[in-house]
């Protein structure tokens, strides 16, 4: 067991300082991450809820309705910007940086593990970069730890917690509102609440296990359950009360369990469970930082000097991995952000093993000590979470820095470390500012829809224009499952408000939302109806990059015509 003498030790307080200066500046990393295409989505669908509209049925996609609230609220308070949904992350990472080291200084003796843990988790969230963050799992993640941090799990002086049944209610919640984010979190209040069950059961066999038994003058197992299921129905239930009052509930059922299930199996293709399962646990083990399996393999080696309720917590922390990966595993689709949630759980893990071996050094000597601080960080860096960009992590990382330091980042700078995995930020850019320039000519004019045929909904943000349908992208169209019913509601859209300019994207296939490797224009040749209206009622104005503008009329004047990238 770790000895309590070493909490005090004044060799704690510089990593502590350390570790509060690294998480501060990639913070402010994070503020200056722009949007990718996901990010896009989310934002139309909240300018749409900020109108009066609904989630799938007035501007359509698939993900749980939690992420969209969230966007609308970072809209209504921080405007119609880039940088709202960052800044409201970034208020969401700091209250979880601050419960992690609060829960970690109460449940593991190291005093330094929630501060690594902090570190880690920062660290990893920021090297996924702008494409993987402002997802619903880096939000989920968060609401998982305040979730965590308010189940009354642990006594405190052979006491139970104050208002124990308030607390796994509270918890519940947490959970509750991070399952509309994504599914399976809704189910870690359910498990963490087991615990107290399993200690009354299995006690005996694992003493370990004691430590989460209810304490006599608790209120019991089943009143705990009981709090913590009617908590997580709670956020689920008005959510749900929300689509009934404005009439959108069979729109969400369609998409949650009718579309979306379809596009999950997707991944499941050629490959059995077992493989399916092996992939997303050794990806989440070796796959984003090597502290990973450096700070979990140090826990075990350093597992006989943890208490029983060391050990218990790191139990509860498991499981709670566990049950995230589950599901990233039935997603199959193994994307970075997948894992998003799980990164704030995995560091609690990584940074009590490294705190362990920071106490070993500084009970060794010096020498230990500076070989842990040259060693540590180096290897915070052999292997980075950030994927699919042009650029490494620090390279980026500097770009930013520098930028930052001068005065900011131009748009130039911007669109580059925007552009990737075939989005063209600067030419999205540049479309919108066509719209803009045109409207500029007719102050006061109503801006009439327009419609986006590709998969670059921010245009319609960024051009301050309403869109002509609810599918403000053309998966469901060009998905092979439900085909056929998307074509007929988006024609139905399309003549019920005409756009003034149709956008045609190319090369951007998408095969493993699609299930197919056709890009846009490939996919409209298999669109009769689509293609009739295009070429019987609009005429090519002009094409830029990957998009073609068609207007429904005489072409605009061509001093509109976004300019070339410089």
């Amino acid at each position: 067991m770790t000895s309590p003498d070493l909490r005090a030790r004044p060799a704690n307080r510089i990593p502590a300082v350390l570790c509060g200066v690294f998480v501060a500046f990639f913070l402010i990393q994070i503020l200056t991450f722009d949007y990718g295409r996901d990010q896009g989505i989310y934002a139309v669908v909240a300018r749409s809820i900020l109108e009066g509209g609904m989630p799938y049925r007035d501007a359509w996609d698939f993900k749980p309705p939690g992420i969209f609230v969230l966007y609308a609220i970072a809209r209504l308070f921080f405007g119609a910007n880039d940088w709202g949904i960052r800044l409201l992350e970034c208020l969401f990472l700091v209250a979880m940086c601050i419960c992690i080291v609060r829960w970690a200084k109460k449940v593991f003796l190291p005093q330094l593990s929630g501060y690594f843990a902090i570190a880690l988790a920062i660290l990893i969230h920021a090297q996924l970069d702008f494409w993987h963050t402002a997802q619903p799992e880096s939000f989920g993640g968060a609401l998982t730890i305040f979730g965590l941090c308010t189940a009354p799990l642990f006594a405190t002086d052979d006491r139970s917690p104050s208002r124990p049944l308030l607390r796994w209610f509270v918890a519940g919640v947490f959970f509750g509102m991070a399952g509309l984010l994504k599914p399976q979190l809704a189910f870690g209040g359910g498990l963490l609440v087991m615990l107290p069950l399993a200690a009354r059961l299995l006690g005996k066999k694992l003493p370990f296990l004691q430590a989460f038994a209810a304490p006599k003058d608790g209120p019991g197992e089943w009143k705990s359950l009981f709090a913590t299921g009617l908590g997580t129905i709670a956020p689920v239930a008005l959510c749900a009360l929300w689509f009934a009052a404005k009439g959108s509930l069979q729109d969400l059922y369609e998409v949650l369990f009718v579309f979306t299930p379809n596009y999950t199996k997707l991944g499941w293709q050629g490959l059995s469970p077992l493989d399916l399962a092996y992939n997303g646990v050794v990806d989440w083990f070796t796959g984003y930082s090597a502290l990973v399996p450096l700070g979990i393999s140090l826990l075990l080696l350093f597992a006989h000097r943890l208490s029983s309720r060391e050990r218990a917590a790191a139990l509860a922390i498991c499981l709670l991995i566990a049950l995230h990966l589950a599901g990233v595993v039935a997603q199959a689709k193994f994307f970075a952000y997948h894992y998003g949630a799980t990164w704030p759980l995995t560091a609690l893990l990584v940074g009590l093993g490294i705190a362990l071996l920071w106490e070993q050094a500084i009970k060794a000597s010096r020498w230990w000590i500076a070989a842990f601080a040259l060693i540590v960080p180096l290897i915070c860096f052999t292997r980075s979470a950030t994927k699919g960009v042009p650029q490494s992590f620090l390279a980026r990382t500097s770009i930013r820095t520098q930028a930052l330091l001068s005065g900011g980042l131009t748009p130039q700078i911007r669109d580059e470390l925007a552009s990737v995995d075939g989005v063209n930020a600067g030419a999205n850019r540049q479309i919108a500012q066509f719209f803009q320039e045109i409207d500029s000519l007719s102050p006061g004019k109503p801006l009439r829809p327009i419609f986006i045929w590709g998969f670059e909904p921010i245009i319609y943000d960024w051009a301050n224009r309403p869109a002509s349908t609810r599918y403000i992208y053309n998966v469901p169209q060009r998905a092979a499952w439900l085909q056929q019913t998307m074509r007929d509601r988006l024609m139905a859209d399309l003549a019920a408000n005409p756009p003034e300019f149709i956008i045609i994207e190319r090369h951007d296939p998408l095969p493993g939302v699609t299930g197919n490797y056709l890009d846009s224009g490939d996919a409209l040749k298999d669109f009769p109806e689509l293609r009739s209206l295009i070429e019987g009622h609009y005429k090519q104005a002009f094409t830029h990059e990957d998009f073609m503008v068609l207007h429904e009329a005489a072409p605009p004047v061509a001093a509109a015509k976004p300019s070339p990238k410089p």
